[in-house]
């Protein structure tokens, strides 16, 4: 799937850029609405609908076929024919019938596109909601819980120094801040996943 080799060295691991500020919350929703691959592969099935309803409807007019055979037997002359075909509609029930299918397949395949593009805006709501408030998160993990872990670590280190408190404070202190930045690393995680899936959602990528 990489299109490399087993014993090929793996590239060196490099910071994720910044989160983006996204602002553009109209323009993603209605790319969701219509550029979603969901949503799109939806308005192909009514193309499709569409096509069918027309061509139910040609079936109300005659038609005719014209039809030209050169025969060529092994012995003897050879000689063309001539054949013309005319279809005359008289079959109106059966002929209404299935005008009547097309029309509600139509409007079934309409309403599937409808119901697939308010779903796409669903999700694309939840991951907006997902990413903006794992961003603030982020904000308040990285802008203050963080220091303070970070301080109360440096002020255990330092009264273990003086002799005020005992080791397992220390200990206690560094488990809290190791577990606020797994918070972060957690937090992270989410929003980029619900970035992606944002530009998921928006036809952004496929």
């Amino acid at each position: 799937m990489l299109s490399r080799r087993p014993d090929a060295p793996l590239a060196a691991p490099a910071e994720p850029g910044p989160l983006p500020d996204l602002r553009d919350a109209a323009e993603r929703f209605e790319r969701a609405r219509s550029r979603n691959p969901e949503v799109m592969a939806a308005a192909e099935g009514v193309g499709l609908a569409h096509a069918e309803r027309d061509r139910t409807r040609r079936e109300r007019l005659p038609d005719f076929g014209v039809g030209l055979t050169h025969n060529r037997p092994d012995e003897g002359r050879s000689s063309w024919d001539l054949m013309f075909e005319v279809t005359i509609p008289l079959q109106q029930g059966s002929r209404r019938a299935r005008e009547y299918e097309a029309e509600r397949m139509l409007a079934a395949a309409q309403a599937r596109r409808e119901a697939t593009a308010d779903e796409a805006a669903g999700r694309l709501g939840a991951a907006w909601a997902a990413y903006t408030g794992g961003r603030d998160g982020l904000r308040l993990l990285r802008g203050s819980l963080v220091p303070q872990a970070a301080a109360t670590r440096d002020a255990a280190r330092s009264a273990l120094a003086g002799g005020q408190v005992d080791f397992d404070s220390v200990l206690e202190a560094e488990r809290q801040l190791i577990a606020v930045r797994e918070q972060v690393l957690q937090a992270e995680i989410e929003a980029r996943l619900a970035l992606s899936e944002i530009e998921k959602l928006s036809g952004e990528i496929k």
